[in-house]
């Protein structure tokens, strides 16, 4: 018969030997019998309480080597300096089991582990009961702990854990109390969580990344949790922050009859200057009185039964002395927890020619338009831009000459900043827009060209009733007031006249600079039209200056 072998670990503390220096010595030695230490560890001299945590440190790495049943003979007392381990022999395998939990008299039966048990090893386990505790945790009990009860080493080389799960009563977010912001928007911010969301840090953080999507809204701590009797409060400390912004140049002159005539643009959205999460959008454009476009956008969230909000716009367009276009759009928003949000619109568009040309009548549209969104925000300044997504679709019917037809329209777009290596980046937009319609008329194209749509083309100089276009930008940020970039842009549009279609790129670079006053940009841009006798090509410098305030 294999005699069993103890091998015990004898922690020698000489204070009389040593007093002459400030290591300990620490003798490790294969059993009780042995004399001659197998190895030899010397071991700083600190204060008792940081020697009592060595002491745990090594007991915990001895488990971690199997050692489940070991036992410390000698405790480590003001005047003793000696300490033995005896370890007993190593286990391979352990089986993990939970007892029930019995509180206030009830059995909770655990969904996480189903009573089953699970088989782990020595160096293992201990993560495995972090891993327990942390699935209770995000079952929303904020308080679970984890208790070994007991332990069963009658097998050769496996031990059976049994454990216990303490404080497994379950919390939800009760209310939401805002501090540090006291008129903030309580219809946007009450409707960020769902009612009766359990207390767990997921739901926390992300509860922070939405108002972190919140662009006039700055987290100045991290949330934290009240707990109370019956109920949960959730503290967030949140402070307002301006989120204005307008950029334009305007120029002003007199025409041959002496009338006063302003062109240039004005790009202006104001956010949250009413307290209730709105949104108002301004803009103003004069391209040279060959088309002014005056348009008005409106969105207020969560007015009606705490998720349903408004919107409303109206676009004024006038071309030259061609026609005057007129459209307004209201509807109803709803705002779907995190960042999407979808809309049902009425639109209506009028358009009056005033000139005898072919192809530009008279009409009159109504219907119906459905919209899906994604926003997020970055708290980067100079370069804002995270994933965002919108997909619309409309169904109208249009009087034309005192006859109705039907017609719809599709609009996609997509922007992304993918972080490359270091302080490279790659900005990604698409855009694209279809009008299906029978007899199209001109008046009812839409126009493209500029730094919205594709670069290195005059703003709004191309007609067009279907277009795809693909904005890129590779970056590189010196900081986060300073990048350069290379651009290309590149699409397909339906030439109007042929009905074919038509491609075009272009090509260029630029900078952007965060100041004191605002958001400069400059990019420079080459735009060519791809077909072979279309040699005619564009260089467009796009300067924009945006204010914040």
């Amino acid at each position: 018969m294999i005699k069993k072998s103890v091998l015990i670990i004898y922690i020698l503390f000489s204070i009389g030997l040593f007093a002459q220096t400030d290591h300990t010595q620490i003798f490790l030695l294969p059993d009780a019998q042995s004399i001659q230490p197998m190895d030899t560890i010397f071991l700083k001299k600190t204060e008792n309480q940081i020697s009592s945590r060595r002491l745990d440190s090594i007991k915990i790495n001895l488990i971690r080597k199997g050692y489940l049943n070991l036992i410390i003979a000698d405790t480590l007392r003001k005047n003793t300096n000696q300490l033995s381990i005896v370890l007993n022999k190593p286990f391979t395998t352990i089986i993990m089991k939970e007892d029930d939990n019995m509180e206030n008299g009830i059995i909770m039966e655990s969904s996480l582990s189903r009573k089953r048990p699970k088989k782990t090893t020595p160096d293992k386990f201990l993560e495995e009961l972090e891993a327990v505790q942390k699935k209770y945790n995000n079952q929303g009990s904020p308080f679970a702990e984890v208790i070994i009860n007991r332990w069963n080493f009658t097998k050769q080389d496996t031990a059976t854990l049994f454990y216990e799960v303490k404080n497994i009563e379950q919390r939800q977010i009760d209310r939401i109390i805002v501090n540090g912001y006291p008129k903030y928007p309580r219809n946007v911010i009450e409707n960020l969580v769902a009612n009766h969301t359990k207390l767990n840090s997921k739901n926390v953080n992300r509860l922070s990344t939405r108002l972190a999507n919140l662009k006039y809204l700055e987290s100045i701590k991290e949330p934290e949790a009240l707990f109370k009797k019956d109920s949960t409060l959730l503290y967030v400390y949140l402070r307002k922050k301006n989120a204005n912004k307008a950029d334009g140049l305007i120029g002003f002159n007199t025409d041959e009859d002496g009338k006063l005539n302003i062109n240039g643009f004005v790009d202006a959205s104001l956010i949250n200057n009413f307290n209730r999460g709105e949104r108002f959008d301004f803009e103003y454009r004069n391209d040279n009185n060959d088309q002014t476009n005056i348009s008005l956008q409106l969105n207020v969230p969560s007015l009606l039964f705490e998720r349903i909000g408004i919107t409303s716009s109206l676009d004024i367009t006038r071309r030259d002395s061609i026609y005057q276009n007129s459209s307004f759009v209201a509807g109803l928003s709803y705002q779907f927890l995190g960042s999407w949000n979808t809309q049902l619109n009425y639109y209506s568009k009028s358009s009056t020619e005033e000139n005898n040309l072919i192809n530009v009548n008279n009409f009159q549209t109504r219907g119906v338009a459905t919209q899906l969104t994604y926003g997020g925000n970055s708290a980067n300044t100079l370069q804002p831009e995270t994933l965002s997504f919108l997909l619309g679709m409309g169904y109208y019917h249009r009087n034309l000459e005192n006859q109705s037809n039907g017609q719809y329209s599709m609009d996609l777009s997509f922007e992304n900043l993918w972080p490359l290596l270091n302080k490279l980046s790659l900005k990604t937009s698409i855009n694209a827009h279809l009008l299906k319609t029978e007899r199209l008329q001109f008046n009812e194209l839409t126009q493209i060209g500029g730094i919205k749509t594709i670069r290195g083309f005059n703003q709004n100089s191309i007609d067009t009733a279907a277009y795809t276009l693909l904005q890129t930008d590779f970056r590189y940020s010196f900081n986060d007031r300073f990048y350069i970039n290379l651009l290309n842009d590149g699409g397909v549009f339906e030439d109007y006249i042929q009905r074919k279609p038509q491609f075009l790129y272009s090509f260029g670079a630029g900078f952007g600079i965060l100041t004191q006053a605002g958001i400069l940009r400059l990019e420079v841009a080459n735009g060519r039209f791809l077909s072979s006798n279309e040699s005619i090509s564009n260089t467009i410098a796009h300067l924009n200056f945006t204010i914040l305030f």
